[in-house]
């Protein structure tokens, strides 16, 4: 858990997921199987403001579903969720945007090449949406001296 003196970023429980699942439909954002251990959120004042997940699927892990109460955006909300999914997740980072720019910045690169489970999801999910130019893009950790692996 962070903590400033505005906000905490924690692990989301089930009483935050109506919350979450009322902005994820507002934002139109993946309400494929939601369950609050694939959550983070972040918390001003006892409500959360921002909020991101972890999508697990049997050949990849996918960075989804990062949203920011618009009364919050501009604040770095959405930067700190993401940074925060990134050091939670596994080697390998998966996400499916529109927003390229934006995950460049955080090491993601587009990828031709894509695990089953992503491109179904191009495929049969991300097409329907009203987004034009939704990509697959990848980030691969590195194992490091920050990261406490050898």
């Amino acid at each position: 858990m962070i903590k400033s003196e505005k906000m905490i970023l924690r692990s989301a429980t089930i009483n935050d997921m109506p919350h979450i699942v009322r902005m994820i439909g507002e934002f139109d954002l993946d309400y494929e199987q939601l369950s609050p251990e694939q959550f983070l959120v972040i918390e001003e004042e006892g409500q959360v403001v921002a909020f991101g997940r972890l999508k697990p699927y049997p050949d990849a892990v996918e960075l989804g579903s990062v949203g920011v109460r618009p009364d919050r955006r501009e604040l770095g909300y959405g930067k700190k969720m993401v940074e925060a999914l990134i050091k939670k997740a596994p080697g390998e980072i998966w996400i499916t945007t529109n927003l390229r720019d934006y995950f460049r910045q955080f090491g993601f690169a587009e990828s031709e090449r894509m695990p089953a489970s992503i491109k179904d999801k191009l495929e049969n999910f991300c097409h329907f949406t009203p987004r034009p130019g939704i990509a697959a893009m990848v980030l691969r950790k590195t194992a490091g001296p920050s990261d406490g692996k050898k």
